[in-house]
């Protein structure tokens, strides 16, 4: 669409936290190029009606979606918090496993290098 003045205007949000306007989670996917069986779209609707009436409104879509954030958000921090070194000894060890994945890669490259020679696969 576009507006007055032949600018191409934004498409209206499809997520709206008060929308209770309904939601056609088939033609949404197939939007979104996600193919869908019946039973997975049966499934998806069951898991996104949250009143129970058999529609899926914008604003159970948004709640789904928002708690999906919120949930992969947590998970992201509480990784981050737990996987920092927090002692002397955990920071060594964090070097140390970087240093020998630099010289694990190095020792790949000269290895597959050397067989590669053996094997009669010389470029010049």
């Amino acid at each position: 669409s576009s507006s007055n003045n032949g600018t191409p205007s934004s498409p209206p949000s499809v997520l709206a936290k008060d929308d209770t306007s309904a939601v056609d989670v088939a033609s949404m996917a197939n939007r979104l190029n996600v193919r869908l069986t019946a039973s997975e779209r049966r499934m998806l609707k069951k898991q996104l009606d949250r009143d129970g009436d058999g529609t899926v409104t914008r604003s159970e879509l948004y709640y789904a979606g928002r708690k999906a954030l919120e949930d992969r958000w947590a998970r992201e921090l509480f990784l981050e918090v737990i996987e920092k070194p927090k002692t002397m000894a955990d920071r060594m060890g964090s070097r140390l496993v970087t240093a020998l994945d630099y010289g694990g890669t190095a020792l790949f490259a000269v290895v597959g290098t050397q067989l590669a020679g053996e094997a009669g696969m010389n470029i010049v």
